[in-house]
């Protein structure tokens, strides 16, 4: 299995645990991404295209979550591990729940 992500998952290790006063967390959680998920995807028109499709269709995700989905439909990966729950609503994509 190829490990892939686009940019706004780095982002969001960052924000997340700096927003907490945690930069050194940040540091690690982010190296250690890194390290398991090398490719980083851009988000293009025929993303945001199919994005916009999905809010369409799919009740209960939001926006973010439309993005996600439509960048990994546009490249044919179908599994993502995450906590959020709405990833099971949205059809061809198979979530890797976390505990």
């Amino acid at each position: 299995m190829t490990e892939e992500t686009h940019y706004e998952r780095r982002f969001e290790i960052l924000y997340r645990y700096c927003k907490l006063r945690r930069v050194d967390l940040a540091l690690a959680v982010y190296d250690t991404f890194v390290e398991i998920c090398p490719d980083v995807l851009d988000v293009t028109i025929a993303d945001t295209d199919r994005a916009r499709e999905l809010l369409d269709v799919v009740t209960g995700i939001s926006p973010r979550d439309a993005i996600h989905a439509a960048v990994m439909g546009n490249h044919a990966i179908d599994t993502i591990a995450t906590f959020d729950q709405a990833f099971d609503r949205i059809p061809g994509i198979r979530r890797l729940k976390l505990e």
